[in-house]
């Protein structure tokens, strides 16, 4: 898009061009009845001189100008607006996808502690269910019942406060869900990392079919490693 100055610029030598554009044009109608213009009408035959509009005085020139930049300005004005309310929709959006996905941690992490199996708190603090093929392998700080009744009320009272009703079941299922599939991620990377640093080779479709479970549980997009060292 042309700037304001070169709008301006461009109107304002249009204005000053205007009359010399139409000085000495003429009208004429042939004898097949065709309207002609032009500079030039052909000898003998009757035409009419088209007036040049009267020469724009140098503060009409200025009247134009300043509207010309009073309109650009508010295109100007208009367009900064719509991209202001482009940017606050797309900063709305992206909350709404945070807070989702915080009340989700949340309800996983209510899932995780309404488990009925011991739960324990990971290196880095994440609660985790201990389980028959538990794949972690770091340190483990275990809740005891008033602890874990403690974080029980916490995370529900979280949950009431910024994401709804802590037992909707559809909420608690989707939940449950993703906790599942996380877990089992988790395991089949791990298999597949046992797989890969064994001493002993391993057939190459025993390989595939566990870079298959990889990708079933972890939904991964890109490429899975085809050799050992690219582990």
């Amino acid at each position: 898009m042309l700037s304001r100055r070169a709008i301006v610029a461009i109107s304002t030598l249009a204005i000053v061009l205007s009359a010399a554009l139409f000085a000495d044009m003429y009208k004429w109608v042939d004898e097949e009845g065709q309207t002609h213009y032009g500079d030039k009408p052909p000898a003998g035959t009757k035409s009419e001189t088209l007036r040049p509009p009267p020469p724009v005085s140098s503060e009409e020139a200025a009247k134009q100008r300043e509207r010309l930049e009073q309109a650009e300005r508010e295109m100007e004005a208009r367009m900064d607006e719509r991209r202001s309310k482009a940017a606050v929709k797309k900063a709305e959006k992206l909350e709404r996808a945070s807070i989702r996905e915080q009340c989700l941690a949340l309800r996983r992490e209510l899932d995780v502690l309404d488990s009925g199996h011991p739960v324990y708190r990971d290196e880095k603090g994440s609660f985790r269910v201990q389980w028959l093929n538990d794949p972690y392998r770091g340190e483990r700080r275990y809740l005891d019942e008033d602890e874990r009744s403690e974080e029980i009320e916490r995370v529900r009272g979280e949950i009431t406060a910024d994401c709804g009703d802590p037992d909707d079941s559809k909420a608690r299922r989707l939940a449950r869900v993703q906790q599942i599939r996380a877990e089992r991620c988790e395991a089949a990377r791990a298999d597949l990392e046992h797989l890969m640093q064994r001493q002993v080779k391993v057939a190459d479709d025993t390989l595939e079919a566990q870079r298959h479970l990889v990708t079933e549980y972890c939904d991964k997009q890109e490429t899975l490693p085809t050799h050992r060292s690219a582990w």
